[in-house]
């Protein structure tokens, strides 16, 4: 049992990591040490916490019982570390095993044909089979399928500022969250004349929010982007690669490929295709705006397309308009 596994695990030996404007770099970033960096994010929107109590915060979510649920009377001991697995379903990630050859021109194992799929197969053959699966405690975690041991997880950085809400007003409690409660999709693509595996997962009821990681070595996996719309205050954020975030604000001109405001609670698992954009084959992912209840205009119809190989940027969003007189808003 992965659960049991990690409980059994110390929280400062588990590689935690994150992506953020100037965060240092590394496979374990979240840690206190780095609070400099967290602090700002872990109270986005909200007025800032002590240090201290920051500090409690990161401890927290690594697997130290903060809070004292286990009513003690210590704060330093360590908790139950696995957030609950609801609604995402898991990846099984192993060495590279696509078809790679075919007559057929139009088959992707002929496009992994002409483009030397073959190699890479040969150089990943002995990774090991690793299982993605997001949870709430705010992470997608990646587990080794043969020992069950936790190898990382990663906090998608437009959940940072949802961490703080575990914080309860009663004694020896937290709350419950959602997290990374949308499905991880996993695909090898081929881009900038190199074939990688990749992951994109939603947040599902955790957010308005896809994310997106290079997971071609395991023990390395690189942030590739994230996007969350944030229909109350009414701005859209976008992390690049390196984590830079930037900011774009409904009242202002915001660029067509940045343009994420219809996107609502993101329950639309992806798919990773190739497409023809004009003579050019494209990897892209495909995924429905998302859900919103019901009950807002402004969210949730449309259908986007974005470009696996350049950031997530949009390549296409296409509205889809309520059908006359139905009564359930953007169903």
């Amino acid at each position: 049992d992965a659960g049991e596994k990690l409980e059994s695990k110390s929280a400062t030996s588990r590689k935690i990591w994150t992506a953020g404007t100037n965060y240092p770099s590394g496979k374990n970033n979240f840690v206190t040490s780095n609070l400099s960096y967290l602090k700002s994010d872990l109270y986005y929107g909200a007025t800032e916490d002590t240090d201290e109590n920051a500090n409690k915060l990161i401890n927290f979510n690594r697997g130290i019982d903060s809070y004292d649920e286990d009513a003690d009377g210590k704060t330093t001991d360590e908790r139950w570390k696995l957030g609950d697995i609801y609604h995402s379903q898991i990846a099984i990630v192993g060495p590279p095993t696509a078809h790679n050859s075919s007559a057929n021109t139009f088959t992707e194992s002929y496009y992994r044909q002409i483009n030397q799929y073959d190699n890479f197969k040969q150089s990943n053959k002995d990774r090991k089979t690793f299982i993605l699966a997001g949870a709430n405690d705010g992470m997608l975690h990646a587990v080794d399928s043969i020992t069950g041991e936790e190898i990382w997880s990663f906090i998608p950085p437009s959940l940072i500022p949802k961490l703080r809400n575990v914080i309860s007003s009663k004694s020896n409690s937290t709350n419950s969250i959602y997290g990374v409660d949308g499905s991880p999709v996993v695909k090898d693509i081929f881009y900038d004349k190199k074939w990688r595996t990749v992951v994109i997962a939603g947040l599902g009821r955790g957010g308005h929010s896809y994310f997106a990681l290079d997971v071609t070595d395991i023990n390395n996996p690189e942030h590739l982007f994230t996007f969350d719309n944030d229909p109350s205050l009414k701005i859209i954020q976008y992390w690049n690669a390196e984590g830079k975030k930037t900011r774009y604000a409904y009242n202002t001109t915001i660029p067509s490929e940045f343009d994420y405001s219809q996107l609502g609670e993101t329950w639309s698992t992806p798919r990773i295709l190739r497409i023809r954009i004009g003579s050019n084959d494209k990897w892209v992912a495909v995924f429905g705006a998302g859900f919103n209840n019901g009950v807002n205009t402004n969210y949730g119809n449309a259908v986007y397309v974005i470009n696996m190989e350049d950031g997530g940027k949009i390549l296409k969003k296409m509205d889809v308009t309520d059908k006359c007189g139905n009564d359930v808003v953007n169903s």
